[in-house]
């Protein structure tokens, strides 16, 4: 490996704001329904040899039928958020702590339906590598309605109804190393009682070489970051759009690097 890569990014132009602009309605959130459910796990492991980890999450939410195929009903909105985490090291020194939780209530301002944090470090044997991918995705729908109970508080019109939106986010990485010190943050919210909590997602990337080893602190290996992105928005309670945004980051590295990367997408609000 005779490269040499150092990269600090931020992605924090991926904020992106969709509240009412002239007659493009606030996006709203998932109301929680009368069952909530919550879920965690917390891992803390050390190996010298193999380690492997899969972990697949799903939370599916409507405030109508989550399994109506007829398509969304006069203000209904439904959305989805999904989490992946895929381990495989071998012939190597593995550290791995993870916390995860997933809470179905009804979010408030400063906290997530899934907040995700990870810490790996792996260090190969001789032929050893780590293969290690992670992502986040969000995606919420709604249609059109004019209940105005639940009129949109922003713009020069309070009395303007939510109209219909879509948003489709995702944070991701995917690395093969063989040595590495490697830290992720992921969180997204789908389900709030409130406008003034947004829809979001962030996801935070930071990997670099174990302190202490080789004397460069660079993990040695490859790195691929992505982000992407598709919101649009509807205006007032018709079927026009009012905003399109499409958006797709990439960031790859090859070699000896020091590589952060922050995500993140909120409706309404910075995150």
């Amino acid at each position: 490996m005779g490269k040499v890569v150092r990269l600090a990014m931020s992605v924090a132009s991926m904020l992106l704001v969709l509240g009412m602009v002239w007659g493009v309605s606030a996006v709203r959130p998932i109301p929680g329904g009368a069952e909530h459910s919550g879920l965690s796990t917390i891992v803390d492991g050390y190996c010298e040899g193999t380690t492997i980890v899969n972990t697949d999450l799903s939370y599916g939410s409507s405030n109508e039928d989550l399994n109506n195929g007829a398509g969304l009903a006069t203000g209904e909105v439904m959305g989805t958020i999904g989490y992946r985490q895929n381990v495989l090291a071998q012939n190597g020194t593995t550290d791995y702590v993870r916390s995860l939780e997933l809470d179905t209530r009804n979010a408030t301002a400063g906290n997530r339906n899934l907040e995700v944090q990870n810490a790996i470090s792996y260090l190969a044997n001789g032929t050893g590598s780590m293969v290690y991918s992670e992502a986040v995705a969000l995606d919420v729908y709604a249609n059109s309605t004019t209940d105005s109970s639940i009129s949109c508080p922003f713009g020069p019109n309070p009395a303007e109804v939510p109209a219909s939106h879509a948003q489709v986010v995702a944070g991701s990485d995917m690395i093969g190393v063989k040595e590495v010190a490697l830290s992720t943050a992921s969180g997204a919210t789908s389900t709030a009682a409130s406008l003034d909590v947004p829809v979001s997602l962030t996801y935070n990337f930071d990997a670099q070489g174990i302190p202490g080893v080789g004397g460069d602190a660079l993990a040695e290996g490859s790195a691929t970051v992505y982000m992407t992105a598709s919101v649009e928005g509807g205006n007032g309670n018709s079927t026009a759009t009012g905003t399109h945004i499409e958006y797709n980051d990439v960031t790859h590295v090859d070699g000896l690097f020091d590589l952060a990367k922050q995500m993140g997408y909120s409706s309404t609000s910075v995150v």
